[in-house]
């Protein structure tokens, strides 16, 4: 049986081959289309309640940074060698 995809009879219009990687994303979408027809707004109600969720999380590990001043001591991370050095600030 001859070899049947070749770079010529390859369209735009074949299916992807069984076993080809299927490309992953972090960013919300729709995957069905009939999620894509839905009116009533549920999608865009059901990512927002996964913004509150993760920002309910957030939050609980958000801790308030303290004031510094003049002259109080501090650590500088310096970019290039990726070290902390103490320093004083302005």
């Amino acid at each position: 049986m001859p070899w049947q995809h070749t770079p010529t009879q390859i369209s735009l219009e074949c299916p992807p081959p069984p076993g080809s990687k299927v490309h992953q994303t972090n960013l919300p979408a729709i995957s069905k289309p009939s999620l894509s027809q839905s009116a009533d707004g549920d999608i865009n109600a059901k990512l927002r309640t996964g913004q509150e969720k993760q920002k309910s999380q957030y939050d609980k590990m958000f801790k308030q940074l303290s004031v510094i001043h003049p002259d109080d001591p501090v650590h500088i991370l310096k970019p290039h060698s990726y070290k902390w050095e103490p320093s004083i600030v302005k």
